[in-house]
């Protein structure tokens, strides 16, 4: 017996609505083509509001505001886009030492499932970018590919800005640098350190450390760049991330330029920009609690959030890291 003796356009909205609440977008715009091109049936209303829906959840929204344009009827009442680019946010998500962007796929696919824009880059010779670290020399060289991206915003927009470990130097250098293109600086177990030369000292002395424990070891001797010994970065990074996690980052983990810390910063620019610490716990065996606590008692932010996750929560804790972005993000 066929349970579907005709197929109408209320059983393609039905099919329709399960895609959009999967989140699957792909099934939904080719399910969508298909009502057209295969079964030759005019699109309804309802095909429409159900698409947009899962485009503008899913944080396609020039892909939505395409398809507005493209309605055989007004449009007035699917500013369901609208609406979508009031609530979201722009996450930029910036890399510790030895990672790249790769180390955010889960966090970066989670926030724009939930419709909000997400960047996540390499550092000068971090991830795919080629050039050679021992050659970067500079906090200034290594942030060049995320000063480039602030500069590329649009006027009116303002970013969230994320920084894992040593990447909570370079969220120092753009809070500096360009205030006015920041909504929050969130420090992930980051190096929130002072200005000046008290906070280039700390950071030559994290450095020194890293070396001594035998975590990390200079490149070929030289002095401006180090590496992760592979056989530690479970033990120190990844203790209780998923076993796939830490084999991908075995595979992608690179060596990290070595520079002076020291960012001299002002009250009248990063000074005006609401700071927000995420701590990581007694599973952090890289970044421990009581250093963490230091650097914050040093340059107190606005808030201290946790999470009892291992020093990459983004691997280990990701859905909980994502539900504290968002809770930063909705009191801005």
């Amino acid at each position: 017996m066929n349970l579907v003796e005709t197929l109408d356009d209320v059983t393609f909205w039905c099919v329709l609505l399960a895609w959009s609440h999967k989140g699957e977008v792909f099934h939904g715009r080719s399910l969508f083509r298909s009502i057209h091109f295969d079964f030759e049936m005019a699109h309804k209303k309802h095909h429409y509001i159900c698409l947009l829906g899962l485009l503008s959840r899913a944080g396609y929204l020039n892909k939505a505001e395409e398809l507005i344009a493209t309605v055989p009827f007004a449009a007035g009442n699917l500013d369901c886009v609208g609406e979508a680019r009031k609530k979201s946010v722009h996450f930029v998500l910036v890399h510790g030492a030895g990672h790249g962007a790769w180390c955010w796929y889960k966090v970066s696919s989670r926030l724009r499932q939930m419709g909000h824009y997400v960047d996540s880059i390499d550092l000068t010779s971090a991830g795919i970018n080629s050039q050679d670290a021992t050659t970067v020399g500079t906090l200034e060289n290594y942030t060049t590919p995320l000063t480039q991206l602030i500069q590329s915003l649009s006027p009116d927009d303002k970013v969230v800005l994320v920084g894992h470990s040593l990447g909570g130097l370079s969220v120092t250098y753009i809070l500096e640098k360009f205030p006015e293109k920041i909504m929050a600086g969130v420090y992930l177990a980051a190096v929130m350190l002072p200005s000046g030369p008290d906070g280039g000292a700390i950071f030559s002395q994290i450095v020194a450390n890293l070396i001594a424990s035998g975590i990390s070891s200079f490149v070929n001797g030289s002095t401006a760049a180090a590496y992760f010994k592979l056989d530690q970065v479970q033990k120190y990074f990844y203790n209780i991330s998923p076993l796939e996690n830490v084999e991908l980052a075995k595979s992608l983990l690179k060596p990290c330029p070595i520079f002076d810390g020291t960012v001299n910063f002002t009250s009248t620019r990063y000074g005006t920009i609401p700071r927000y610490f995420i701590k990581t716990l007694s599973k952090d065996k890289l970044f421990l609690s009581a250093n963490q606590e230091d650097l914050i008692r040093r340059t107190p932010p606005k808030e201290v959030l946790s999470i009892d996750s291992d020093h990459s929560p983004f691997f280990s804790k990701h859905d909980q890291l994502v539900r504290q972005l968002l809770e930063i993000a909705k009191g801005l």
